[in-house]
């Protein structure tokens, strides 16, 4: 069950006249949040099979469990999806073969680590532990099959253009597609970005339709369906607004609570409360109360605070949230290149009432305060590849990015940061 707020201290006993009142059994106390994967001060990719907290990410951008708690990550810029193991912590990667910064297409039909990707995005699991991702940049979803590793595209040409058009869809054009979901019938859930467009890919049929959009939802971004699968949630990464889409009735309407500002990544929790990333914030939204609280990050872009509570913690541009089945949650912390964990510690007071009160109340508690911050790399453009991957594409797409870096990083596997103090602006740009 996750807490329906985080404590940012870990809680005194009060004194009082006659007994003490205690918090029910197994309550918990304290949230701890620490590096699973990444590093504060390095960008790039070093290499797999070595332990998760030493290995590099290049905007980290998506992230979800399989059935076995085992995390996944889209690195984006790396071209990859990684895979940290939930026994050893070992990285390896899952799909994608880089190379990092640029990348490319081809390889459908083949092993997932024979392919190229360009920025795969988002990705999420069905209940047979298919994967499916955003492939952004190739303005494709694609899937891996659990039984096989085999690599398929499910939706997307390859051509990023405006279509809004319904048909089969690997005919249907995709135009930068970021957030996914997937029902529990295995049906699959687009965030049409760029064409400001909701789909639906019925996977038994291979057929695409559009649920919304056309000037309805201005920058779809983050994707949620609850418990019951017949509402999804959608974020507006522009108008910070989530949409509410009701699958059985065809309606689409707005939710009344303050997100404030941003709203990116969307995932629903147990009770399905929807959890919301923004600007150096994960924030939680209590469907039945309306009530929304922080439960990571302070609201200020850096990286801080590993080692102590969520919400004490800096984070920088988080873009996906994740849980596993024991309510700790996982943060796709993009801007900092990390992954970051949060885990429940201890519990309030014993768990039966004791046979005295205790004499001595503790008078403070000490808090964590970091001793340093790290320096940054500003975010950069991806740009269309300057040279073909080793293995040829079957397939280039016929339009690149629009923005395109002014130059190569000088050193793609440990790419060190520099300071950057420049504010978001409203309209966020997404690499």
């Amino acid at each position: 069950m996750e807490p329906t707020n985080i404590p940012t201290l870990t809680p005194t006993l009060e004194p009082t006249s006659s007994s003490p009142t205690y918090a029910p059994t197994g309550a918990p106390t304290t949230y701890v949040i620490t590096l699973l994967a990444g590093s504060s001060t390095t960008v790039g990719y070093n290499g797999d099979n070595i332990d998760s907290t030493s290995a590099y990410l290049w905007y980290p951008s998506g992230i979800a469990l399989d059935s076995a708690s085992n995390v996944y990550v889209c690195d984006s810029l790396n071209n990859r999806v990684r895979k940290i193991s939930a026994t050893t912590s070992i990285i390896t990667t899952y799909a994608g073969y880089g190379p990092s910064y640029s990348g490319s297409f081809c390889c459908d039909g083949n092993a997932a680590t024979d392919a190229a990707l360009y920025s795969p995005t988002s990705v999420i699991f069905d209940s047979s532990d298919n994967m499916y991702f955003s492939d952004r940049y190739n303005h494709r979803i694609r899937k891996v099959t659990a039984s096989t590793q085999i690599i398929s595209t499910i939706a997307g040409t390859g051509t990023g253009t405006y279509d809004y058009s319904s048909g089969v869809a690997t005919s249907v054009s995709l135009n930068y597609p970021i957030g996914v979901a997937v029902d529990n019938s295995g049906n699959v859930y687009i965030a049409d970005n760029s064409n400001a467009l909701v789909r639906k890919v019925d996977t038994a049929t291979g057929t695409l339709t559009t649920l919304a959009g056309s000037g309805t939802i201005s920058d779809p971004f983050g994707l949620a369906l609850n418990s019951a699968y017949d509402t999804l949630y959608v974020t507006d990464a522009t108008d910070w607004v989530i949409y509410v889409i009701d699958l059985a009735a065809d309606t689409i309407s707005t939710l009344s609570s303050s997100i404030g500002a941003y709203a990116f990544g969307l995932t629903i929790d147990s009770s399905d409360n929807l959890i919301i990333t923004g600007y150096g914030k994960v924030q939680k939204l209590t469907l039945s109360s309306g009530s929304i609280v922080t439960i990571a990050g302070t609201g200020s872009a850096g990286y801080s605070g590993d080692g102590g509570p969520p919400t004490s913690a800096k984070i920088w541009y988080p873009w996906a949230v994740a849980y596993d089945s024991n309510g700790d949650f996982y943060i796709c912390d993009r801007g900092d290149h990390m992954i970051r964990k949060v885990t429940a510690q201890g519990t309030y007071g014993p768990t039966k009432a004791p046979t005295t009160i205790p004499t001595a109340i503790p008078t403070a508690i000490p808090t964590l305060t970091p001793t340093n911050s790290p320096t940054y790399l500003p975010t950069p453009s991806p740009q269309s590849p300057s040279g073909q991957p080793t293995r040829q594409p079957s397939a280039q797409p016929s339009s690149q990015p629009s923005s395109q870096p002014t130059s190569q990083p000088t050193n793609p596997t440990g790419q060190s940061r520099n300071q950057s103090t420049s504010q978001p602006t409203r309209y966020a740009s997404y690499t």
